[in-house]
């Protein structure tokens, strides 16, 4: 397998603006971290319009049981799924729409998107702008769940996380001391 290039992400600044982007979330089947289900959020005009999640078929359709205790998705979930190649030409428009791209650990979700696709031997996407809502807030995705007063059963589900990064990012660009949490 290639070398994994570094895809460089950041913190959001205080008094930085982000209205329209994309926050993506991935669980993982593997400790090799090959995907099973992304969720994508797409924010306009600091609007959450859409949010989504798409089950994938890992390599083998193979799931290390540590991680299913995580997320709960298993080999069951995902055999009639599609393989990430054919799902890439599908995804991709959302990771190559030169909008900002936001995650909640981005360096974990950018290694799966790029160990995806290079397992596959689809070239990554060239990325410019991605942020981190875990390096701006320090905050634990667990710990704004609860603050929200969401379903603490729901976290780990991939449109669940994505669309609460989505939130994380939109509520720090309102006040950066997140109602004192920070």
């Amino acid at each position: 397998m290639s070398t994994l290039p570094r895809i460089p992400c950041r913190a959001l600044r205080p008094g930085e603006r982000l209205q329209d982007f994309v926050a993506f979330d991935f669980e993982t089947a593997t400790y090799q971290q090959m995907p099973c289900s992304l969720g994508i959020t797409h924010v306009v005009h600091g609007e959450i319009r859409s949010s989504f999640s798409q089950l994938i078929q890992p390599p083998e359709n193979r799931f290390d049981e540590a991680l299913t205790r995580i997320h709960g998705i298993r080999p069951e979930h995902t055999k009639d799924a599609l393989e990430w190649p054919a799902l890439w030409h599908i995804l991709a428009p959302y990771f190559e729409s030169h909008l900002p791209l936001v995650a909640h650990n981005a360096p974990f979700d950018l290694g799966v998107l790029t160990k995806a696709c290079l397992h596959y031997e689809l070239t990554p996407p060239s990325l410019d702008r991605v942020y981190c809502t875990y390096k701006t807030t320090k905050i634990r995705l667990a710990k704004w769940i609860a603050h929200l007063n969401l379903r603490e059963e729901d976290h780990h589900e991939a449109a669940f996380d994505s669309k609460v990064c989505a939130l994380l990012a939109l509520e720090y660009q309102r006040d950066p001391s997140l109602g004192g949490l920070i």
